[in-house]
């Protein structure tokens, strides 16, 4: 908190106490870090909650909708999620991957089979799972399969719901330099999960942005 402080110069640790959409995601994070294991998605839980205390957080009913999809998607979600954000910076960010060489036509589904191999073995029925998930969130709008130009398939598919979300998962400690005052001149950050997205990090929609304790008061 007092990283924060010193971040956000209209943030007050002090009135948190009464800051019922604070506390609401604070219970909410709470009872979702107890129903996991995985360390990614409670750095996740940790980062929204740190949102959700900054100015400018998004409104309660937001925050919970946020919530609410942190507790549904997987970490293998949020990386496709971050990967379709911005293809280009998730090979930049992982200089271990092929780039695919597309032809004069291709579809998403190669693509993402390149950037997350590990997804990309399990098949393209699974494939078409994790992606829908994120259709029927919000979060992308684009199709997977369908024919495409290779420029095509190099672009973001999130929707602005998608972006803000991937901002409101980011941690605000590291990804605000020199004393910001608002969210909206956040740097990018890299982490676990690489959310790294300028156009997250830069977003004003619904959802802005190691412990197992991400909740700690």
């Amino acid at each position: 908190m007092e990283e924060l402080r010193q971040r956000f110069d209209a943030f007050d640790p002090d009135a948190l106490v009464e800051n019922e959409s604070f506390v609401d995601a604070v219970m909410t994070a709470t009872q979702t870090a107890f129903r996991t294991s995985q360390q990614e998605k409670i750095e996740v839980l940790r980062n929204a909650v740190l949102n959700s205390a900054i100015p400018d957080a998004p409104e309660p009913d937001i925050q919970q909708l946020c919530l609410e999809l942190i507790d549904k998607l997987t970490p293998t979600h949020l990386r496709l999620l971050v990967l379709l954000n911005d293809p280009r910076g998730w090979f930049g960010q992982h200089p271990e991957l092929t780039r695919p060489q597309f032809a004069m036509s291709s579809n998403r589904s190669q693509l993402i089979t390149a950037a997350l191999p590990d997804l990309g073995a399990k098949g393209h029925a699974i494939i078409e799972r994790f992606y829908a998930a994120l259709t029927d969130g919000g979060l992308v709008n684009g199709a997977l399969q369908g024919m495409m130009t290779a420029d095509g398939a190099w672009q973001a598919v999130t929707t602005d719901h998608g972006k803000a979300f991937l901002a409101f998962v980011r941690d605000p400690r590291q990804a605000c330099r020199g004393g910001c005052t608002d969210h909206a001149s956040a740097k990018p950050l890299t982490g676990p999960l690489e959310l790294n997205a300028d156009s997250a990090a830069s977003h004003s929609g619904p959802c802005m942005a190691q412990d197992r304790e991400p909740v700690r008061r």
